[in-house]
C-alpha cells in the first residue's frame, strides 16, 4: 500500500476491513485522528484525548460533546487542555490529581483504575458497533491490531511510543469494550520520526554529520536513543556494509514498532554499555567490532 495514504485513510481501511462502522476512539495524539475526526465525524462514537501535549481543537469543533479530554495536574497537557475547552464547549474534561504527565510518561500505568474508570463512564453514553471480523490478530493498511474482549469496539491508538503503554489498562476495558489495539509506522511517535527522517535538508545535515565522525571500515557503530531506526537506516543507505550498527532505543516498545529491519541491541549487551542517562556516556563513540 502506498506511503502516501493518510493515517485517516489508513485507519478507515481498517475500521471497513474489520467490518466497524462506528468506533469509539482514544490517543494521546489528536492530529493521528483530525482528519478522521473532521472528514468522517459519523465514523466515531466517543473520543478520549489522553494527556495530549499538543491539541488544535478546530477538527474536533463539531464533535466537542463526544470528546474526554484527560490531563494530569501538572505538565503540558494540563494547559493545553484548559486551552481547547474554551473552543470546545461540551467536551469535558478530567484531571489526574498530583499527577504530571509528560510526553515519556505511561499513564495507562500511573493511573490504570482511574483512567479506565473515567474512559467507561464517558464512552458508555455512546453508541458504538461491535467488529464482525473473527480475527483477533492481523494487518491491513500497514497498521496492526490485536482484538480482546467484548462489546462495543474500542480502538486504541499508540500512546506517544507504542500500543503496548496500553497494556495495563486493556483487561479493565476488556470487560465493556471490544478492544481493538493498533500500531505500526504511520501512528504515533513512530510517524513523527519517520516524517523527520525523510525531510531533505534532515537527511542532508545527517549526511554532514557522517561525513564528519568519517568512520573506518569495519568500525562499529552505536546509536544511542535510535528510537524507530529512522536514521540507522539511512546510515545502512550511506555506508552498506562497510561497518556494523546497532541501535540503543530508549523504550523497548521502539524496537516493536520500528520498521524492519530493526538492529536494535540485546538487553544483555545493552548491559555491557553504560545508561545513556549517565553523565560520563558519550554521545558519539567508536567500539570494536562485536
Amino acid at each position: 500500500m502506498s506511503d502516501d495514504l493518510s493515517s485517516a485513510a489508513r485507519l478507515i481501511a481498517v475500521l471497513d476491513h474489520l467490518g466497524l462502522g462506528r468506533v469509539h476512539i482514544a490517543t494521546q495524539i489528536p492530529g493521528d485522528i483530525a482528519e478522521l475526526a473532521a472528514a468522517n465525524p459519523d465514523r466515531l462514537a466517543g473520543i478520549v484525548l489522553c494527556a495530549p501535549f499538543y491539541l488544535d481543537p478546530a477538527p474536533f469543533i463539531l464533535l466537542a460533546d463526544r470528546v474526554l479530554m484527560v490531563s494530569g495536574e501538572h505538565g503540558p497537557g494540563f494547559d493545553v487542555t484548559v486551552r481547547a475547552a474554551a473552543r470546545l464547549p461540551g467536551a469535558e474534561r478530567h484531571v489526574l490529581d498530583g499527577y504530571e504527565a509528560q510526553t515519556w510518561s505511561d499513564v495507562a500505568a500511573d493511573r490504570t483504575v482511574e483512567l479506565t474508570e473515567h474512559m467507561t463512564g464517558f464512552l458508555a453514553r455512546f453508541v458504538a458497533d461491535a467488529p464482525r471480523s473473527p480475527a483477533i490478530v492481523g494487518s491491513h493498511a500497514e497498521i496492526s491490531y490485536h482484538i480482546e474482549g467484548s462489546g462495543p469496539a474500542l480502538l486504541l491508538l499508540p500512546l506517544f511510543h507504542a500500543p503496548s503503554q496500553w497494556t495495563p489498562a486493556i483487561p479493565l476495558l476488556a470487560r465493556h469494550f471490544t478492544v481493538v489495539s493498533v500500531g505500526g509506522r504511520h501512528l504515533s511517535s513512530i510517524a513523527l520520526l519517520e516524517d523527520r527522517a525523510r525531510v531533505p535538508t534532515y537527511q542532508a545535515m545527517f549526511r554532514n554529520l557522517i561525513d564528519t565522525i568519517a568512520p573506518q571500515q569495519g568500525e562499529a557503530i552505536l546509536d544511542v536513543g535510535c528510537g524507530a531506526g529512522s536514521l540507522d537506516r539511512l546510515l545502512a543507505q550511506r555506508l552498506g556494509h562497510a561497518n556494523a550498527r546497532r541501535g540503543w532505543p530508549m523504550r523497548s516498545a521502539f524496537c516493536r514498532a520500528a520498521p524492519r529491519p530493526c538492529h536494535c541491541l540485546t538487553p544483555r549487551l545493552a548491559q555491557s554499555f553504560p545508561s545513556p542517562c549517565s553523565r560520563s556516556a558519550m554521545p558519539i563513540a567508536r567500539l570494536p567490532r562485536w
